[in-house]
């Protein structure tokens, strides 16, 4: 900011901040759901197909501008029905949006017997007007889509038998085609046949779409959240909107229909927001930093303010979530003396920022852009005890990239330390049922009966809107103070919730975290991981490498006890039951080969074994067939037994089974 500030001094202009740019963002996109229709349907529509369902895959890269998917994906319309192709879906809702009635594959009763029994249900039926709607993969005498499986001859067959039945019983059939879906000119093409037949198109605004569809979930702000996290994502990686524009047009062909349309919806909301920052002469804090390095390449510039902007020292905190641009600007600021010193601190386990444009691939080749530096590792934890950073680290370890260390705890604790609830239900809503259930009793188990302060309690999860019925639960039944916090500061004592990303740096002597399985909103977040950061910056990582980093900082907030909850048969990567079997029992329970043991009983066909060097397992049968090698010890039943390895791996499996 001094940089930008001396520099508009020297360029006479005045320049004001802009301290919150994401809300700002969201302000904007908040206007233009309300003035924008068209907008309001893609949003709503990207929300329904993307976030709450699958990704569609990728489109087939074969040179068309608008790449086409697959069509036999499940889509759905603004109204939550699901349709079979993302045209179809189209369609659903150009009717919607003006409030045309329709029925989606309505059973025809008026047609002759197929020929195999199979029943007929057309598209699109306009009950009001009798008209029916067949949408095409492709048109007669055409090529089909490269997506297309089935065989064409039979195809075509179908398709001529079900126009003759419209034919043969005078009913009104329109045709709209796969092409025209991908030409951009469907819409189109719907408005020609309402014109032709007196179909009555009365556009719907906004609010009355709203009444109609129904906003019927609670999560979808959090498709602005990620809009206007990429748009600041972008900023940090250097693009202005013209660039970030051109870089989108560029790369049509070769990107994922996911980001494509996502794309379409970060696109007006960039322009307008620069707009927005134009027209009241601001500049927020990417700018500042993107505006310093600009200015530092004016050489007439940097001569004029260098004595004020001249360092003999540069400290860097947080160096793991430094962006490309901050990188730039302070080689840029060591640059102006190349005697200034560089002090570096920072924790690549703890880089999760990469939404914001941070990687900490520069802390993890520092000596690559440092050429003369030292490495000083502070390996003494104070906090956790050495299960919980045991696990910990476990978790780093499922990640490719990251510094080798060690830590030594100053507390050791006991295995007991880490606590998995497991919760079985038959789906998500139930089990978020079962799990606020559990949460809510062991809250009251610590506070009551462990008499723990409950702001030494602290409730984490992926997402804020996670907490929302736990928290109506503790509110309505008032036996459990609720922490309220302002500006950083408890004003209130009580239990402390927060998401993840807002932990850091924080601590309490008991954490639980929630919805630790295999999901969208679970941990690690399906959701998060289809947003494409790398599109912006290479040098980011994948989203599961800075989830399991994520993961760290949750895990490490706890000093005395750790609690995960999970959904039985839906664990996520980051519940991890074999290093409790492995830390719990050690070698104490685990068979390995060549083991000693007491054959206690034999059969025909195997034996008994008592294993002498690990008295804590049951014995455990073992097949003749399965044994290579048995050499009797100096005791009469003691043995040393060489087994098939996989025999070895199936009953320690089974140990395992045991044990979880």
């Amino acid at each position: 900011m001094k940089i930008v500030q001396l520099a508009s001094k020297f360029n006479d202009q005045k320049i004001l901040v802009e301290s919150n740019a994401e809300q700002a963002i969201k302000t904007i996109i908040s206007r233009y759901l309300e003035k924008s229709t068209d907008f309001f349907i893609q949003y709503h529509s990207f929300f329904s197909n993307y976030l709450q369902k699958k990704d569609f895959g990728r489109y087939h890269q074969k040179n068309q501008k608008i790449l086409e998917s697959k069509h036999q994906q499940n889509y759905f319309t603004l109204e939550g029905e699901m349709v079979k192709s993302i045209a179809e879906c189209e369609i659903a809702n150009f009717f919607i949006k003006h409030d045309v009635r329709f029925d989606y594959e309505t059973l025809v009763t008026w047609c002759d017997p197929d020929e195999e029994g199979r029943e007929y249900h057309p598209d699109f039926y306009l009950p009001d007007y009798d008209i029916y709607l067949e949408h095409w993969a492709f048109q007669p005498g055409k090529s089909p889509p490269d997506w297309f499986e089935d065989d064409e001859n039979i195809y075509e067959q179908e398709r001529n038998w079900k126009i003759s039945q419209f034919k043969k019983h005078g009913k009104i059939l329109w045709h709209t085609f796969y092409e025209q879906w991908k030409s951009g000119m469907l819409e189109e093409i719907l408005i020609e046949y309402c014109n032709n037949f007196q179909v009555e198109l009365k556009p719907l605004n906004r609010l009355q779409l709203m009444k109609k569809i129904g906003i019927g979930t609670q999560n979808l702000h959090l498709l602005s959240d990620m809009i206007s996290s990429y748009i600041v994502a972008a900023k940090n990686s250097g693009y202005t909107f013209e660039m970030f524009k051109e870089k989108v047009q560029k790369s049509e062909r070769v990107i994922s229909s996911y980001d494509y349309f996502f794309f379409q919806l970060v696109i007006p909301i960039f322009e307008e927001y620069q707009s927005y920052l134009q027209q009241n002469s601001k500049i927020d804090f990417n700018d500042m930093v993107n505006n310093a390095i600009k200015y530092l390449d004016n050489i007439l510039l940097v001569d004029a303010i260098k004595p004020k902007i001249y360092y003999d020292m540069v400290f860097v905190d947080e160096f793991q979530d430094i962006s490309p641009q901050r990188f730039k600007l302070l080689k840029k600021i060591l640059e102006l003396n190349i005697q200034a010193r560089l002090f570096c601190v920072g924790d690549d386990w703890q880089a999760i920022y990469g939404f914001a444009g941070a990687t900490n691939k520069y802390m993890i080749d520092i000596q690559r852009y440092f050429n003369d530096c030292s490495l000083n590792f502070l390996t003494r934890n104070y906090r956790n005890s050495s299960i919980i950073l045991d696990y910990s680290s476990e978790i780093i370890k499922l990640s490719k990239n990251f510094i080798k260390k060690q830590f030594s705890p100053l507390n050791q604790g006991n295995i007991n330390d880490v606590v998995i609830q497991t919760i079985s239900a038959l789906n998500e809503e139930w089990f978020e049922v079962y799990q606020n259930k559990k949460v809510y009793e062991l809250l009251i188990s610590l506070i009551k009966d462990k008499k723990v302060e409950p702001s030494e309690i602290m409730v984490l999860s992926r997402y804020n809107f996670t907490f929302n019925k736990l928290k109506e639960m503790i509110l309505e039944r008032n036996e459990i103070p609720i922490a309220l916090i302002k500006y950083g500061k408890m004003v209130k004592p009580g239990v402390r919730f927060y998401t993840l990303h807002k932990s850091k740096g924080l601590e309490a002597d008991y954490v639980l975290i929630l919805n630790v399985y295999d999901g969208d909103y679970g941990f690690p977040s399906k959701m998060e991981s289809k947003v494409n950061y790398q599109f912006l910056n290479t040098l980011l990582t994948e989203k599961f490498e800075e989830e399991t980093r994520l993961c760290f900082v949750g895990l490490t907030r706890a000093r005395k006890k750790l609690f995960l909850f999970t959904w039985e048969s839906h664990e996520s990567e980051f519940i991890l039951y074999d290093f409790f079997f492995q830390a719990k029992m050690g070698k104490a329970m685990k068979i390995e080969n060549p083991f000693r043991a007491e054959i206690v009983k034999r059969t025909e066909k195997a034996v008994l074994c008592s294993f002498i060097d690990i008295p804590t397992t049951p014995s455990i049968w073992f097949p003749f067939s399965t044994l290579k090698k048995i050499t009797q010890l100096d005791s009469e039943n003691f043995y040393e037994i060489n087994a098939d390895q996989w025999i070895i791996d199936k009953k320690n499996q089974e140990l395992f089974d045991r044990f979880r």
